[in-house]
């Protein structure tokens, strides 16, 4: 505050603010995301995390992904162009 003269706030980020509350199928998704991770945890397979592929859940190994990067389809900066 001192060197920039304004005020300065915390702000804790709720889920409004970080992107809306959440729709019927994130809570569904996050759901079974989560069981699955239960169940693979119960099965002894570790070192994988849960992904949506085809609409079913898989596990996906963390070293198939580690480091790597994916591009984005280009068809999500064109609907962003709608709310621009």
């Amino acid at each position: 505050e001192d060197a920039t003269e304004r005020e300065v706030r915390t702000s804790i980020l709720g889920h409004l603010q970080r992107g809306g509350s959440p729709s019927p199928f994130d809570r569904v998704f996050g759901t079974r995301c989560g069981v699955a991770a239960v169940n693979l945890i119960e099965a002894g397979n570790r070192g994988v995390l849960t992904a949506l592929h085809d609409g079913k859940i898989v596990p996906v190994p963390l070293t198939e992904i580690a480091g790597k990067t994916r591009q984005l389809d280009p068809a999500y900066f064109e609907l962003l162009t709608l709310f621009a």
